[in-house]
């Protein structure tokens, strides 16, 4: 059986792009201001292809009034799914490792780059906010693959 045939079949992965994060995040002062906290590009094969992402957003944060911490999934400029709240009192220290997934149909076999970006919606603005602690519990990663439709 020919290879490239196999690679077509539905549900089949055509390929996987992974990114991990372990580097200071600095958050805006501004609430609603979403900042990136993880990237990854892929250039889908086929247009007919599905973009399936997984991954973990992990933020530490401490200080702020009554913060409310949002996530969103991006493909390049545009929102595709918005994720978690958290609010906490003042003067705290949180840990947050939230999944993030979604099956994008983007339709295209340009370049795409999609992001995990957070922002402050509520209560002050925070401090501290980063990704990872020195090992992998508390870091973020995406994981992006084509899936043959």
């Amino acid at each position: 059986v020919d290879i490239i045939a196999k690679i077509g079949v539905p549900g089949s992965v055509i390929q996987t792009v992974y990114a991990q994060t372990a580097s200071l995040v600095t958050p805006s002062q501004t609430n609603n201001d979403y900042i990136t906290l993880i990237q990854v590009n892929i250039t889908p094969k086929y247009a007919t292809s599905k973009i399936l992402i997984n991954g973990i957003a992990a933020v530490s944060f401490s200080g702020g009034n009554y913060p409310a911490i949002h996530a969103r999934i991006y493909r390049d400029s545009t929102t595709a799914k918005q994720y978690w709240g958290y609010e906490g009192p003042t003067n705290t220290h949180r840990i947050l490792n939230e999944p993030i997934h979604f099956l994008d149909s983007p339709t295209t076999t340009s370049a795409l780059t999609y992001y995990v970006k957070i922002t402050n919606t509520s209560g002050s603005a925070y401090t501290g906010t980063y990704t990872a602690r020195g090992n992998s519990y508390n870091q973020s990663t995406i994981t992006v693959q084509e899936i043959a439709q």
